[in-house]
């Protein structure tokens, strides 16, 4: 908060500089920031570690224009979100990149990377620029997966609009992080997702697929408040598995049977959807629990078992065009539903997003939930507040177990 010696009218212009030093060495070990690459930096902000990197207001409704410039050592490459303006090579050992948004984006999302890296460009649905990042040393391996974005973003044009951003592309980190994360217009990936022969082709597309439909929900579309978080990620895991049983033949109906299953257990470790438990003390990025993924993924299958799939796919058109460049908020979402469905749904999505006790699921009167983790089962460990790894393979931060059949699954925020 800075406050003027003296006040400022309304309308006045005023510039205001600060200067501000982070220094990534300073901060490993602190959950997010800059992260350290095999070659340089990249960040990592969410939830709200922005201010780690530079000054902010660090929160997701608080939504700004971004213009970067870059200065790095000849040899390695810096991008950033948006679009490029100039690059200055006049430096005898530097080179200095500008890059500006066109769209408001919220601190979380900003995205700096310096790296021994190539820029690939190309061109997307309607002329779309795409941009996408890769370790030089990787470029060859890593290039057919890039060109899978394009129909990608067209599949989700044809389900909620057209893309909402100035550009979009991957930035294939070479490090190890445990996560992929929707920075804006540039979502962030760990190269290993693409390189490890563990992960079937149709996984991967799908984790790519959440991360790009998060431009819709999430980054255009940001939560008002940190309790309506669950619209940005049921949302991107929505399409994750909708893109999966288009693509892949990998069954919504049964993934959700699976979360409704396990969503008593969710809501008691980690409170309702709409209404989470409290973080850990310091760390806002415990609030990224598995009842905020596929727990509320599943209220989204609920609504549209209750009014049906074209009222829903209306819906959700509305919803991202309605609040583009903007934040909404869990009311905003239960007023909207309401009017598109031509009924008030208030009673209905209220209990799916407050109690604390799973409703009954509309069509499927057969379906239970239970409190206790099954005996047996393909449960994979939660890290932090994604899925991360087969269970057989411990990690650093193990939490509650989700079933997810045949697969392991790298952390997506």
């Amino acid at each position: 908060m800075i406050t003027p010696v003296s006040g400022l009218d309304a309308g006045e212009r005023t510039r205001i500089t600060v200067r501000h030093t982070s220094d990534p060495v300073a901060a490993e070990g602190r959950d997010g920031g800059w992260v350290r690459t095999a070659d340089g930096l990249a960040m990592a902000n969410q939830a709200d570690a922005a201010h780690l990197v530079f000054p902010c207001n660090d929160h997701p409704s608080d939504k700004a224009f971004f213009t970067f410039r870059v200065t790095a050592p000849h040899g390695h490459t810096a991008v950033a979100n948006g679009l490029p303006i100039h690059v200055d090579r006049t430096g005898a050992a530097a080179t200095t990149w500008t890059y500006r948004t066109r769209h408001p984006m919220a601190t979380e999302l900003a995205q700096v990377s310096i790296g021994r890296s190539t820029v690939l460009h190309g061109t997307g649905p309607q002329g779309l620029p795409l941009r996408d990042v890769v370790p030089t040393a990787h470029r060859e391996q890593l290039e057919p997966w890039l060109a899978k974005t394009p129909d990608q973003i067209a599949w989700m044009e044809d389900k909620v609009g057209r893309y909402p951003f100035e550009t979009y592309g991957l930035l294939m980190a070479d490090v190890s992080t445990g996560f992929a994360l929707e920075t804006q217009t540039l979502s962030l990936f760990e190269r290993e997702l693409f390189t490890d022969p563990a992960h079937p082709a149709w996984y991967v597309e799908s984790i790519m697929v959440h991360e790009l439909a998060h431009q819709w929900f999430g980054n255009s579309v940001s939560p008002s408040t940190w309790s309506d978080l669950w619209l940005s990620e049921a949302h991107a895991t929505w399409y994750e598995a909708l893109y999966a049983q288009e693509k892949a033949g990998r069954s919504l109906e049964a993934r959700m049977k699976a979360a409704y299953e396990a969503s008593d257990r969710w809501r008691a470790e980690g409170g309702p959807p709409a209404a989470p438990k409290a973080p850990r003390p310091g760390q806002k990025i415990s609030i990224f629990r598995p009842v905020v993924y596929d727990g509320s993924a599943l209220v989204l299958y609920a609504l549209r078992e209750e009014i049906g799939r074209t009222a829903f796919d209306r819906l959700e058109r509305r919803w991202a065009t309605r609040y583009r460049d903007g934040a909404a908020s869990t009311a905003d979402f239960v007023r909207l539903a309401s009017d598109t469905a031509g009924r008030d749904l208030t009673g209905f999505l209220n209990a799916w997003l407050h109690d604390a006790k799973t409703p009954p699921m509309p069509g499927h009167p057969d379906w239970k939930s239970t409190e206790r983790a099954p005996e047996k089962s393909t449960a994979h460990r939660f890290t932090g507040h994604r899925p991360a790894a087969p269970a057989s393979q411990p990690t650093e931060r193990s939490g509650p177990a989700t079933h997810r059949p045949d697969v392991s699954r790298e952390q997506t925020r």
